[in-house]
């Protein structure tokens, strides 16, 4: 519609762009923190590489879903934060509170920046990681490969700390499967 204009105010100072400020992990030594924004680069990568190299076997790729989904999958994040793991689904009540927030942030987000399809987005933010397609499971390995590549890089520089997580990722991971 030509009466929606994109709020370009929100979208350069706007809540978006703290991700590039939530560290992850951030309750444990980690050396060099990983933010967010960096996160979503990396998964958003890994989407497209392995979509293509699915795409290469006969796998047809809804590319528009799986890249916008992967651009804004940890979106809540902007305001939440990243709330780590063991926190996070310590209980399936607190999971159910956090996930709430994270709908209600999510899409007064993408209000905000008055996005002419910010129901279509959020929609895609909220059935991101579906296994039922094969846009979901990309993004659900791709989101853990990015973990798991962190975690390698931070245990090669001596931080055993980290050890910990990729054991968390590597056995979430595992009972996805």
């Amino acid at each position: 519609r030509a009466d929606i204009m994109l709020n370009l105010e929100e979208l350069l100072n706007g809540s978006t762009r703290q991700m590039s400020h939530v560290i992850r992990y951030s309750s444990l030594p980690h050396g060099r923190g990983e933010n967010v924004a960096e996160h979503t680069f990396y998964v958003v990568f890994y989407c497209l590489l392995i979509a293509k190299d699915l795409e290469k076997e006969g796998y047809q790729i809804d590319y528009y879903r799986l890249l916008i989904s992967a651009v804004i999958h940890d979106l809540d994040e902007a305001i939440t934060g990243d709330i780590i793991r063991p926190v996070k689904y310590s209980s399936e009540e607190l999971r159910d509170m956090l996930e709430r927030v994270a709908n209600i942030y999510c899409r007064h987000t993408l209000r905000k920046l008055n996005v002419e399809e910010a129901e279509k987005i959020y929609d895609l933010w909220e059935k991101a990681r579906d296994p039922a397609t094969i846009e979901g499971q990309i993004l659900q390995v791709c989101d853990m490969l990015s973990v798991i590549a962190y975690c390698i890089e931070r245990i090669r520089s001596g931080n055993a700390y980290m050890q910990t997580i990729l054991r968390g990722a590597y056995d979430n991971f595992l009972s996805r499967l």
